[in-house]
């Protein structure tokens, strides 16, 4: 076992990670669930490290925001079994970034680096386990319902950057993004040919912050075959900025939506809207899901709170807004929120003529 400080002797460049990954983003690769949802596998590549570290952690109390969002009985009847048991090595006490003071969450996190030799307190049978489990974690095993057969991660991914590629690509709405959203915005959608050539390989593994089916991570519809994976590919930087400016475009309405009641209806508003103009309802799903990936998944920053969902349709402004001036030393004049106010009071009468 490395032991160079951290939680526990646990090194501090994995904390890192770990705490990044229970976060917003992170450089967790792969993570599955157990049994009543509370139990996570990693495999953390650290800033430092030379091999990967597979940890499990635990989560004694759902945090308020996820659970609002949804319930760890829902968790526990979708999600699949896919963990064994892991030596514990080590015990930490964490609150989530940006929250008001409040109850710490309990998490026990434990550790095997493959590669190095085993502590005396992990026996070979416990290595021998932990590396069929990562032969078994893959992406074309993982799925996100336990008693429902879905479309893996890969599939599944491919599929949302193709239908909402598509999408964007209908005259209709992509006529009204140019006009409303402005030729600034517009021209960024080109660089999202480049995500879609990099889905495959990131779904595989090399570039995702991580394949993760945690609360976070998925939207449950009314009906198992309407759960939704999201996921943030890094790098992938201000090309989402103009997804997120046609979620708003083709919602109509800022919502304040209490997100464990509410989700749905937004599906429902979304796709009453396409449909009227004439889209595939289907496609609006995705929509949803890179709304939601580029809220709760901002890359490379630790300050976005886990309760950053998709109803917080401002903040996603705001947040846009933020990484635009990081990103551009001289930002377009209609920056997003300017926008956000003369989207949402011409929007009905766009879809109107967009019929």
């Amino acid at each position: 076992m490395n032991r160079r400080g951290g939680w526990d002797g646990i090194p501090s460049s994995v904390t890192a990670s770990i705490t990044a990954a229970l976060g917003v983003a992170g450089s967790v690769e792969v993570q599955a669930t157990r049994g009543t949802s509370s139990e996570f596998v990693g495999k953390l590549s650290a800033p430092g490290e030379l091999d990967p570290v597979f940890v499990k952690i635990v989560m004694d109390k759902v945090p308020g925001d996820l659970a609002m969002f949804l319930n760890e009985t829902e968790l526990a009847r979708r999600l699949p079994a896919l963990m064994p048991a892991i030596v514990e090595t080590g015990e930490h006490r964490l609150q989530y970034p940006n929250q008001p003071p409040g109850p710490l969450y309990s998490w026990r996190v434990q550790e095997w680096v493959p590669g190095r030799t085993p502590g005396p307190d992990i026996a070979g049978a416990d290595v021998e386990r932990m590396a069929s489990l990562a032969a078994r974690l893959t992406p074309s095993t993982l799925h996100l319902a336990g008693a429902v057969s879905l479309h893996s991660v890969q599939e599944l991914a491919t599929k949302h950057f193709t239908q909402w590629r598509s999408l964007e690509k209908d005259p209709r709405l992509a006529l009204n993004l140019q006009s409303e959203v402005g030729k600034w915005a517009f021209a960024r959608r080109s660089q999202l040919a480049n995500l879609e050539a990099r889905a495959a390989s990131a779904v595989a593994g090399s570039h995702l912050v991580h394949l993760d089916a945690g609360p976070h991570n998925v939207i449950f519809g009314q009906n198992p075959e309407d759960d939704r994976f999201i996921d943030w590919v890094p790098g992938s930087g201000p090309e989402w900025v103009t997804l997120v400016h046609s979620v708003l475009f083709v919602a109509g309405r800022r919502r304040a939506l209490d997100p464990a009641a509410d989700i749905a209806d937004l599906h429902a508003i979304l796709r009453a809207k396409l449909d009227d103009a004439g889209i595939d309802r289907e496609k609006v799903v995705s929509y949803l899901v890179g709304l939601a990936g580029f809220a709760m998944h901002g890359p490379g920053r630790q300050d976005v709170p886990p309760s950053f969902l998709v109803a917080d349709l401002e903040g996603v402004l705001a947040f846009t807004q933020a990484e635009l001036a990081h990103l551009e030393p001289d930002p377009p004049r209609s920056t997003p929120v300017r926008l956000a106010g003369r989207l949402r009071d011409r929007v009905s009468g766009v879809f109107r003529r967009s019929q």
